[in-house]
């Protein structure tokens, strides 16, 4: 999931251990002099429900849950934070999902020390478009900017990577039964020079969307995370969080029975054959 890569002329980093995002359930938040936190997007994308006010529980004690947003260029960022402190930064439409960075909150170094990243990838990277054929692939090269504290500040950030769609894929989430999820599947090999060396984090990185659920599964390389629960307001008692008869009087409950619409909507006639924006 990581390594100290050389450059010519240059002499790498050798980074001993790097915390992403969801390991190490449990414990603080971390915190990032870059973010803005501002009120929830209105985006309500029924398979990353961004507006829903609640809290998914995965397997080994990790939460995730939205926590505000930020904005960039122009656009507005919403921030999955998960108990590790990790970030992952979505932008979301009516029928598409986009990664445009993420916040590590625990990087070690040999000989400097212990940091954070928190990187914006420059560009809005597709994961997952309602319509997609199974077997969808993109690659993507971009710049972007990573601040690295507490020592180095803001630094340009290479993003290069591979993401792919795996097809609709059945997970056993307990209360709900077998529920039908959109497999992605994304690599990332982050670089930054800093100070004359290479600085080089990969990661590797499986998603499952579910309709009127968001993320029911989750793997970081080895560690796999599975929903278990979800607290919060499923608004009109169907036992989704991203439904449209929304009952904006219902209390914050825990919700873990079958929901009554859980269903798939029918396929559009037209099904785009590659991943595209």
């Amino acid at each position: 999931m990581l390594s100290a890569r050389p450059a010519p002329a240059k002499i790498p980093f050798l980074i001993l251990s790097v915390l992403l995002l969801a390991a190490c359930g449990g414990g603080g938040s971390s915190s990032s002099s870059t973010s803005t936190v501002a009120a929830a997007s209105q985006s309500q994308n029924p398979f990353l429900p961004t507006t829903a006010n609640v809290v998914w529980r995965f397997n080994g004690g990790t939460t995730a849950e939205f926590n505000g947003t930020r904005s960039v260029a122009g656009a507005t960022v919403d921030i999955l934070e998960y108990s590790s402190g990790g970030r992952e930064y979505y932008v979301t439409t009516d029928d598409a999902i986009f990664l445009r960075g993420l916040f590590s909150p625990r990087i070690v170094v040999s000989g400097q020390g212990t940091f954070t990243a928190d990187s914006d990838f420059g560009e809005n990277l597709l994961l997952w478009k309602r319509g997609m054929l199974p077997g969808a692939f993109r690659s993507f090269n971009t710049t972007g900017v990573t601040t690295v504290s507490p020592t180095f500040g803001a630094q340009t950030l290479n993003v290069r990577g591979n993401v792919s769609y795996r097809g609709p894929e059945s997970i056993d989430v307990p209360g709900y039964g077998p529920v039908d999820a959109e497999r992605i599947e994304y690599d990332l090999t982050l670089t930054a020079v800093i100070s004359g060396r290479t600085f080089v984090v990969n990661a590797d990185i499986g998603l499952w969307f579910a309709e009127g659920l968001g993320i029911v599964r989750r793997t970081e390389g080895s560690a796999v995370f599975t929903l278990t629960a979800i607290d919060g307001n499923d608004r009109d008692g169907a036992g989704l969080f991203a439904d449209t008869d929304l009952d904006l009087d219902d209390a914050a409950l825990r919700f873990l029975r079958p929901p009554r619409a859980l269903a798939r909507a029918p396929a559009p006639a037209h099904r785009h054959p590659a991943l595209t924006d």
